[in-house]
C-alpha cells in the first residue's frame, strides 16, 4: 500500500514545536509509559545517563503521559536522602526463575523482587525492585553510598540485570503499561522476556546512551539467569539471538527484539552503522535499520539547570544575559583568583576548563599531550581540569597541573564538584575531545552559557556544536575505517583547534561575541520537543515500522546522513515526494 496525493502532513518529526497544550497534539494518546534504567537522576549515582533518563521521563510526565520509572533496588537508595518524606507503598511482589541445572535443563531456583513506589506530586512515580533473597542467596544490587561500586556485587552483575529484566517483565505487562523505554545493556533482556511471554505485552524502545558496553557476559549467563535457549540463536545464523562471540550479550538481546532502537543523538544514529565505533554489531543495527526500527532522536537538556539568568538555581555567583555579559566577566575573575590567585586574574587571558573522566573514550590520549605543547605554546592561557583520579590520565594532568601551577589547576571532581556549574558559566571555552561521544550533555549547557565549546565531529556533538559558529569542531584523525586513533595526527589537530580559539578571541573578539550570542540563543530544552516524543510514542504502539516495511520495503541505512528524508526508496515513489518524514509517513491514516 502506499500513500495517496501530495498532501502536507502537519509537524514534522525534526524540530517540531508545539503550541498550547501537548494534550492538544493530534496524535497524543493517553499511555502508560515506563522508563527502566540502571540510573535515574543521582540515583544510584550522578552520571549523564541518569540525568537524560530523569529529563526524558518528566519531558512524559509534562506531556501527559502516566509515568513511572523502574529502577533496581540499590542498596544505597533504599535509604537515599533524596527520597526523605516522598511517600511509599508496596505495589507489587513478584517471584521468577532464577536459575537452570545444566545437566537437566530443569528450573531449580527462583527468587523474589518487592516493589516500593516512591510518589512525587507533579514527577513521574519510582518503583524500585528490591531483591528478597531466600536461603542461601546473595542479594542483588547491594552497593553503599561509600563504595563507589554502581552495581556491586560485581562478579553477579550480570545474572542481577537479567533476573531484574524477567521480574521487570512480568510486572510491566501485569499492571498494563503501553510502551516503555529501557536504557542501554543492562535492561537488554527486558524486551526478549516480553517476547518469551506473548505478544500482546508493551512495546519497547531500546535507548542506546553508549554502545560501546555491550553487556557481554559468559554463555553459562544462560543457566545462571534461567534464559530461554531458543533465544540464544533462534533461527541458526551467527548475528542473531542473545549470542555474540560465544557470550550473552544483554545489548544485543534488546537491539533484536525491541521495536524501537532509539540511540540518543542523530549524528550517533549514523556511527552505530559504523564498524569503527560499533565493531560487530554494525550489521545488527544495519539489519534492523532495514527494518525501519532505528530512529533519530537528539536528547533534550533541562535548560534551566544551567540558565545564567537564573543563577543556574543558586549555584553561580553572578547571573547575565546573552545581552549583558558583565557578570560572566565578574565570574571569570573570581574563578582566576580563586584558582591561580591575585596575579592570575586577566580579563585577557583566555579561561580553558574541562570537565569529564580522564579516560581514554573522552580523548585524552591525545587532549593530554595537545594540553601539554599548549601549555608552553601559550603561556597566558590558562587551563582547569574538573575530572576524577581513577582515570588512567590522570597522572599526566596532575604532573602538568604541579609544573605549571600558573597556568593549569586540576580539581579532583568528587571534592570540587561544586565547581561544575561556576567553571560552565564562567569560562571561555569548554573542551570535550572524545574519541565517541554517543550525546554529549556539556557543549549545550556550555552554549548556554556562553562558553564556547571545543569539541570532536562525533556523535551529537556533530549537530549540537556548528564549527566556527557557536563552537569549535576538531576532527580526531583515525586509521582507514579502524577505531585506531593516529595519535600524532589527532595530537596536532587538537593544538590546531586551541590555536584557532585563542587567535580568535585575542585578535578577533566581534567574532568571539557574535559566536556567544548564537551559542547563548539555542534551545536545547524539552518543552519544544514534546511533540516528537508523541510522535515516536504512537509509531511504536501503531507499529510504525512494519507499515513502513510493508509500504516501501526495506529502508537503506545510507541515507539516515539526512536525518529529516525518508529513505531514496521512500522519496522515489511519486505519490509520497512531499512526505517529509517517515515517522509521519507511518502515522498518516492513509498508510
Amino acid at each position: 500500500m502506499v500513500l495517496g496525493a501530495c498532501v502536507a502532513l502537519g509537524l514534522v518529526w525534526a524540530g517540531a514545536h508545539q503550541s498550547g497544550e501537548a494534550a492538544a497534539d493530534p496524535h497524543f494518546q493517553p499511555r502508560k509509559l515506563f522508563f527502566f534504567t540502571a540510573e535515574y537522576d543521582t540515583l544510584p549515582t550522578p552520571g549523564g545517563m541518569g540525568e537524560q533518563e530523569r529529563i526524558r521521563a518528566e519531558m512524559a510526565q509534562a506531556i501527559g503521559y502516566d509515568t513511572t520509572v523502574i529502577l533496581p533496588g540499590y542498596l544505597s537508595n533504599l535509604s537515599a536522602p533524596e527520597l526523605a518524606g516522598i511517600q511509599t507503598r508496596v505495589v507489587d511482589r513478584v517471584t521468577v526463575e532464577a536459575s537452570r541445572d545444566p545437566a537437566t535443563g530443569k528450573i531449580h531456583r527462583h527468587t523474589s523482587f518487592e516493589v516500593h513506589e516512591w510518589a512525587r506530586p507533579g514527577k513521574p512515580k519510582i518503583w524500585f525492585f528490591a531483591h528478597r533473597a531466600g536461603q542461601g542467596e546473595r542479594t542483588y544490587f547491594q552497593n553503599s553510598p561509600r563504595s563507589g561500586i554502581r552495581y556491586n556485587p560485581v562478579d553477579i552483575e550480570g545474572e542481577a540485570f537479567a533476573v531484574l529484566s524477567r521480574a521487570v517483565a512480568q510486572v510491566v505487562k501485569k499492571h498494563g503499561f503501553d510502551a516503555g523505554f529501557a536504557a542501554d545493556w543492562h535492561t537488554g533482556l527486558l524486551a526478549s522476556e516480553l517476547l518469551r511471554l506473548g505478544r500482546d505485552g508493551p512495546r519497547v524502545i531500546a535507548t542506546i546512551h553508549n554502545g560501546g558496553y555491550t553487556g557481554e557476559f559468559g554463555a553459562e549467563l544462560m543457566n545462571h539467569a534461567a534464559l530461554d535457549w531458543l533465544q540464544w540463536r533462534p533461527t541458526g545464523r551467527e548475528f542473531e539471538g542473545l549470542e555474540y562471540r560465544g557470550n550473552v550479550s544483554m545489548l544485543k538481546a534488546s537491539l533484536e527484539h525491541s521495536d524501537v532502537i532509539l540511540p540518543v543523538s542523530r549524528g550517533y544514529t549514523e556511527e552505530v552503522l559504523e564498524r569503527r565505533f560499533t565493531q560487530d554489531m554494525a550489521g545488527v543495527y544495519e539489519r534492523r535499520s532495514r527494518e525501519w526500527r532505528l530512529v533519530p532522536f537528539d536528547n533534550p537538556v533541562d535548560a534551566s539547570a544551567w540558565d545564567p539568568k537564573d543563577r543556574h538555581h543558586g549555584q553561580i555567583s553572578h547571573a547575565f544575559t546573552a545581552e549583558n555579559l558583565a557578570g560572566k566577566a565578574l565570574g571569570k575573575i573570581q574563578i582566576q583568583r580563586q584558582l591561580f590567585g591575585d596575579s592570575g586574574v586577566d580579563s585577557k587571558r583566555p579561561l580553558f576548563s574541562s570537565t569529564s573522566r580522564l579516560v581514554d573514550q573522552k580523548g585524552w590520549s591525545y587532549l593530554a599531550p595537545a594540553l601539554e605543547r599548549a601549555v608552553v605554546e601559550f603561556p597566558d592561557a590558562q587551563w582547569v581540569i574538573l575530572g576524577d583520579t581513577e582515570g588512567e590520565f590522570f597522572p599526566a594532568i596532575e604532573a602538568l597541573s604541579r609544573k605549571f601551577p600558573d597556568r593549569v589547576k586540576f580539581l579532583p571532581f568528587r571534592e570540587n564538584r561544586s565547581f561544575e556549574h561556576p567553571l560552565t558559566a564562567y569560562s571561555d571555552f569548554n573542551l570535550l575531545l572524545s574519541k565517541y561521544e554517543p550525546f554529549g550533555m556539556t557543549p549545550p549547557a556550555s552554549k548556554l552559557n556562553g562558553t564556547l565549546p571545543i569539541v570532536s565531529f562525533t556523535g551529537g556533538m556533530r549537530s549540537t556544536v556548528v564549527h566556527w559558529q557557536n563552537g569549535f569542531h576538531v576532527k580526531i584523525a583515525y586509521d582507514g575505517e579502524s577505531s585506531r586513533v593516529l595519535q600524532e595526527t589527532s595530537v596536532a589537530r587538537v593544538l590546531d583547534g586551541f590555536r584557532l580559539a585563542i587567535q580568535t578571541y585575542r585578535e578577533q573578539p566581534h567574532v568571539i561575541a557574535r559566536m556567544r550570542r548564537r551559542a547563548m540563543a539555542d534551545d536545547p530544552s524539552p518543552v519544544p520537543r514534546h511533540g516528537e516524543l508523541i510522535r515516536l510514542v504512537e509509531f511504536v504502539m501503531k507499529q510504525g515500522p512494519r507499515k513502513l516495511l510493508e509500504a516501501f520495503g526495506p529502508r537503506d541505512p545510507k541515507h539516515l546522513t539526512d536525518a529529516d528524508s525518508l529513505t531514496s526508496a521512500l522519496r522515489a515513489a511519486p505519490e509520497a515526494r512531499c512526505v517529509k518524514n517517515a515517522i509521519d509517513a507511518a502515522l498518516d491514516p492513509r498508510l
